[in-house]
This record gives structure tokens, sequence and C-alpha cells, in this order.
């Protein structure tokens, strides 16, 4: 269902990798020291089922603000590894044979795994695929829903694509009360074109949030997050995506990577990888695509450009104009900055943003750029 092939190598592979960064936290925290870490994964084409039960191997590059402007008080930083990560959110986990794969080197360090969660019916997704969102978690799932958009178009109504929302169990607090997070992944419409299917989703995700919330929430529990991770698929600065942009559900969470409604900070990367260029050998390591996103022309060549009028398939194949003399014609605002992947946090709750990454250490392994967020939150007990 996307770009890439050899799923179940792939699906091996993914979840090897963050079981050798996740695995340099316990699973149980060892007394959890009040931060956690998030990672969004888009396009990880593995499937996961239920289950019960760092450091970067490069130096991290600072993206650092233009002449004159005021460093952000956010720490953002181009990794060539992941953070060790206590959550992670996937979406297009479709094929469960590589999802097997995933789940067995997944399970060295994450113990607890929602996956393989759809509704399965003519009107959800034709009887195929299921609805890709999978969530791994070092801390217990208390509780999980899923509600599939009814309202999905073209190749989309073969998933029942959809939002699922887990409540989980931190610990207890030095008096005794239960330190619980909500966390929430979502995988929006493809290539909508000119029709606003966005909107009626977007609209669906803030309704079973609160509904979730009411329903889930108990008495003298501290909540020490409420995130909400996913595959948008639309950006910020896009203007074929303003609809999108002044959407009630960001009054309830914050972007921390926007400005405002349809200008993205300077030092945010596009996270929507060209097609073309995919296998370039150029950008064949972490190393060498993370160099490539330090340049503004590279990161053109490679990340497409916020500037897509119609969001359809023809957009799929288009590569950054040059001139005359065959160079790229730089776009300093929108140029490799359409960013579909999103990790949100709840206005007036009480974590902490420190720190948001974007990561290539899958550079062979999925067609999106992965992003890393640390909260730092109240402290919990074992």
């Amino acid at each position: 269902m996307n770009n890439l092939t050899h799923n179940t190598l792939r699906g091996s592979e993914m979840g090897r990798e963050f079981a050798r960064t996740g695995a340099k936290v316990s699973g149980d925290c060892d007394g959890c020291d009040g931060t956690s870490h998030l990672t969004q994964l888009s396009k990880a084409n593995t499937t996961i089922k239920n289950n019960g039960h760092v450091q970067n191997g490069a130096a991290p590059v600072r993206i650092p603000a233009a002449k004159g402007k005021e460093e952000d008080p956010i720490d953002h930083a181009i990794l060539t590894e992941f953070p060790a990560s206590d959550f992670v959110c996937f979406q297009e986990t479709f094929d469960r044979q590589s999802s097997k794969r995933l789940v067995e080197e997944l399970h060295k360090c994450y113990s607890y795994i929602i996956y393989d969660v759809g509704v399965h019916s003519l009107h959800s997704n034709f009887y195929t695929y299921n609805s890709g969102l999978a969530i791994a978690s070092k801390y217990p799932i208390m509780h999980a829903e899923f509600d599939y958009f009814q309202d999905s178009k073209m190749q989309c109504r073969l998933s029942s694509k959809g939002v699922l929302i887990t409540k989980i169990l931190l610990g207890q607090n030095s008096t005794g009360q239960d330190v619980v997070g909500y966390l929430t992944n979502t995988h929006l419409q493809a290539y909508p074109g000119k029709d606003k299917t966005h909107l009626k989703q977007l609209d669906c995700l803030v309704q079973w949030l609160e509904e979730f919330r009411s329903k889930k929430d108990s008495f003298g529990e501290v909540v020490a997050f409420d995130v909400v991770c996913g595959d948008f698929n639309f950006d910020n600065m896009s203007p074929g995506h303003h609809y999108c942009w002044e959407h009630p559900l960001f009054d309830k969470y914050v972007d921390i990577c926007r400005v405002k409604p349809g200008l993205d900070k300077e030092w945010v990367l596009g996270t929507d990888r060209r097609h073309i260029p995919m296998w370039d050998p150029r950008i064949g390591t972490p190393e060498k695509f993370k160099s490539a996103l330090e340049d503004p022309a590279l990161r053109q060549y490679y990340v497409f450009d916020a500037d897509i009028e119609v969001s359809s398939l023809d957009y799929a194949g288009v590569m950054p104009e040059r001139d005359e003399h065959g160079d790229i014609i730089l776009k300093p605002t929108v140029g490799g900055k359409r960013r579909l992947d999103y990790i949100l946090f709840r206005r007036g709750s009480i974590q902490n943003v420190t720190r948001l990454n974007f990561v290539t250490q899958l550079v062979l392994l999925t067609d999106h750029i992965p992003v890393s967020m640390t909260l730092r939150t109240i402290k919990a007990a074992k």
C-alpha cells in the first residue's frame, strides 16, 4: 500500500531497530523519571496484534534559527537514531506476515502492543485491509477503542482507516494516585483531491477523543499527558490544505511545529519523501540522509515542497523545478517542508515538551521521515 516492497524483511529489520534503541530504557522505566519519549512512524507497512505484557549513534544536528531570529525554546534536531522511545505509533501496518516478524522483535523491548485494528465489513473496507494503525508501549494499556472513518474515498475505501485511542497506566505518584496517559493514533484520507474529506475526518477525531475521555477519565487519577499522533495527509502550508489549518482540533491540541495556521517554524522539516529519488544511493545510510536534509537544495530534492494546490496522485512523481543552469530553484519558506506527520499534545495538560526530532534511522525502511517527541511529565513511582 505504499512505495516500498520486501515487507517481511522490512518488518523484521524495523523491529530490530526499535528494539535496539528502545532497550536502553527498561520496559518498566525503573522508577519512571517523569520523561516520556514518543515516536510517530508513518508508512511502516507491517501489522501488529494485541499482546500483553538513546543515545544517538551520531551527534544530533540542531537546526539553527535564521540569522537575526530568536532560537525556539523547544530543542529540535535531526537524529540518525531514535531516542529510547517509551511509545511508538505506526500507520500502514497492513501486511500480516511482516507484522509477525515486527512483533517478535518489538517484544524484546515493548511488552504491550495493539495491532490488526479495524472493522471488517462491506461498508468499512470491502472485507480487505485493516486500519493499519498500531501502538507499541512499555507501559500497560488499560483501555483501547477504535472507530473507522465512514467517508473514506478511492483507495482508502479498501482499508478501515480511523482513530485508535488508548489509556495507559504509567504508575502511581507519591500519594498513591494512578498516573495515566492518553495516546491516540490516526491516519487520514490520502490524495483527497478537491474533496474536503479531511474536515469530516477531523470532526470525527475531535468527537471520538472527547467521548473517550468522558468515558475513561476516573476520579482521583492524574493525567500525565494526552497526545495525538498520526499521518494527517495534509500540511500546514500548502494552499490546497488551507481549509484544515484552523480546524478546532488545533484549538484543543498544540502543534509545536507551527508559527500560526499556514506557516511552520523555520527549523521544521517536511516528512513526505519524494518517490523518484527514494532509492538514491547518495542517501543510502542514516548519516547520508541526515546530511542531505541539512542542505536546503538537497532537502528540496528528496522531500516534497509544501506548495501543493491539489493533493492528488498527479503530484506523486513531481520533482523540484530547476533554472536554466540545472540548479534547483530554492523555495526558502516551503521547499522540502511538506509535513504530513504530527505529534500533538492537549492544551492545558501538565506535560512539558522538551524536544522534537526528525529521525533518519529508517531511511531504507519507510517512505516518510519519522518524528520523535520528548515530554517531561510528573514523576510517578515504579
